[in-house]
């Protein structure tokens, strides 16, 4: 796996840990087990996100489970689009690089992370 990679993945625990709390151990304050489903067009990184990212973070984060959801890259934006319009888009949305997800931000349909813990982990070019 080349080291980039590996800090893509890295970087997306990092903030799954952030976004879900840690160290509370059970996925909230009212005790109840919760499935997060993550989007993506990468639909080649299913593997890994099933058989290491998810199981790494799962087994630190007890009552958070999560899901992988991908969709064919050609159908990501629009299929995208389509679950954000319906209120059905997944918990944590993989964004594309630079126009498009600027455009859903600028359209309030991303949460700022500036202020997530670990993200100081990430440089000036991916925080920005």
């Amino acid at each position: 796996m080349t080291t980039t990679k590996m800090g893509a993945i890295c970087g997306a625990a990092a903030l799954l840990a952030a976004a879900c709390g840690s160290g509370d151990g059970g996925g909230g304050s009212s005790g109840d087990d919760v499935t997060l489903t993550i989007e993506s067009w990468r639909a080649d990184d299913q593997a890994i996100w099933e058989d290491t990212i998810i199981p790494a973070f799962e087994e630190g984060h007890e009552g958070i489970q999560l899901e992988f959801q991908p969709t064919a890259p050609t159908e990501y934006n629009a299929a995208l689009e389509n679950r954000l319009d319906g209120g059905e888009a997944g918990d944590l949305i993989t964004c594309r690089p630079f126009d498009i997800s600027l455009a859903l931000y600028d359209a309030g349909r991303l949460e700022p992370v500036d202020d997530l813990e670990g993200m100081d982990a990430f440089g000036d070019v991916a925080r920005s």
